[in-house]
């Protein structure tokens, strides 16, 4: 059943009335005869140098048919064709676009085509239409918008970064030539507590330079650390990441090990070392003997002081480690006591009866040199029975001090009648072997700081 349209217009006004009759005619058109639609983005963003496809898609109802599609480009001086597909005659591309413009895969549905290392100039509005007959043309636009990866490197700060300096300019990360300006910005694997400062500078081809400055007070303990340049853009894949270490130079820290507190006379193999944490590395190690030389058979071996001989009362003393770097000086000192080797033995023998007493008496003199604190301490076990003694002394000037300890123990035997009593008690003699070792050992441990200018 055919379909009556209506018109009603209002005499007054005959202009109005032939446009509205013109509207509801196309309307009866559509409704009728059938419609086409096209489908384009709504905007492409391309890689400055990349390729990029235009897509078009075309919806066309099945009692129409698509005699032409082809896309335009609307310039200030007008609009050109760039390309046109006709299911009949083929394919034609504008002589001033022929090597960059192609379709992708020309058919009645698709009229995409791919436009080659696109530059600024590609920057506009670009239409895809398509001619049906018997309705006509139908198109759709979409915009072009050309990304600039931006070129990325790190800076190092114009000082060389020191401990304990005033806040210095660590490195500065440049995003160069970006399109649209680039997010850069710092991360640290430590609260170092540092800030940043950024700037952009806008080029005249439409591209912009960012730029972010770390700024930090130094810090050794942050030494071999990383700081992070962190860079994200439209026109890149993914994030990138640009380490930077920091290189904080310091004065060497000394510390000297090897002395357990526990050295005696006779003893072999003994050596003390010198431990370094230094940043530039250090260029000099010397081992003193502070108020004096070193004692003969003591050698400096590398960073070692290595005592080749047994050990002897005299090496006792003060002992420098001094190391050297760029930055400046520093040591530490060491004091060594070599004791005796403090062993004696006493032997008692005893004949069985029913009461002893025995007595030991030690006595030991040490004479030392002013400037120094020790404590001497003298235990003596005798079966239950504990005895301790201590001395301690403020070296004000060099004494000489004696130990003297006394011990007197009583043991009840069981009674016998005769050394051949029948109860069973035999007389029979013993002997008691006590050794006592005594150690004395003192440790005084100095740093000292000395800077280069």
């Amino acid at each position: 059943m055919a379909r009556r349209l209506r018109l009603r217009c209002h005499r007054s006004n005959n202009t109005l009335c032939g446009l509205q009759t013109l509207v509801s005619l196309l309307f009866y058109w559509f409704a009728v005869v059938g419609s086409s639609e096209v489908s384009v983005p709504e905007r492409v963003d391309a890689v400055l140098g990349k390729n990029i496809t235009l897509g078009c898609w075309v919806e066309v109802a099945a009692n129409l048919t698509l005699t032409q599609s082809s896309w335009e480009r609307r310039l200030p001086s007008g609009t050109i064709t760039l390309a046109v597909f006709n299911p009949e005659y083929g394919i034609s591309i504008a002589p001033e676009y022929e090597h960059r413009v192609s379709f992708v895969s020309p058919s009645v549905t698709d009229a995409s085509i791919m436009l080659e290392g696109v530059g600024f100039a590609d920057i506009g509005s670009y239409t895809c239409k398509v001619a049906t007959f018997p309705l006509g043309n139908s198109q759709a636009s979409t915009v072009v918008n050309i990304l600039v990866e931006p070129k990325v490197h790190v800076q190092p700060g114009p000082s060389v970064l020191l401990d304990g300096a005033n806040e210095t300019v660590v490195a500065t990360c440049t995003a160069e030539r970006g399109r649209p300006a680039a997010e850069v910005f710092w991360e640290s694997e430590l609260d170092l507590q540092g800030h940043s400062e950024g700037q952009r500078e806008d080029q005249p081809n439409g591209t912009t330079t960012s730029q972010v400055t770390y700024l930090w007070r130094p810090t050794r303990h942050a030494q071999g650390h990383h700081i992070t340049c962190v860079v994200r853009h439209p026109a890149l894949p993914t994030e990138i990441r640009r380490p930077f270490g920091l290189n904080v130079q310091f004065a060497p820290d000394v510390r000297v090990v090897g002395y357990n507190s526990n050295w005696f006379s006779g003893q072999e193999g003994m050596k003390l070392d010198c431990l370094v944490n230094a940043n530039p590395t250090p260029y000099s190690f010397t081992w003193t003997r502070v108020k004096g030389s070193l004692p003969e058979g003591v050698l400096q071996v590398n960073t070692s002081l290595l005592f080749s001989r047994p050990l002897e009362r005299n090496d006792s003393g003060l002992y420098r480690c001094e190391v050297r770097n760029s930055i400046g000086m520093r040591y530490q000192d060491k004091h060594i006591w070599v004791q005796g080797e403090g062993l004696h033995t006493h032997t008692h023998t005893h004949a069985r009866a029913r009461t002893h007493t025995h007595t030991h008496m030690h006595t030991r003199t040490h004479t030392h040199n002013a400037g120094m604190r020790y404590q001497d301490k003298h235990i003596w076990v005798q079966g239950e029975g504990l005895h301790t003694h201590t001395h301690t002394h403020m070296r004000v000037r060099a004494h000489t001090h004696t130990h003297t300890c006394t011990h007197a123990h009583t043991r009840t035997m069981p009674a016998c009648a005769t050394r051949t009593s029948t109860s069973g008690c035999r007389v029979r003699d013993y002997t008691h072997t006590h050794r006592h070792a005594h150690r004395h050992a003192h440790t005084l441990t100095h740093t000292h700081t000395q800077k280069t200018h």
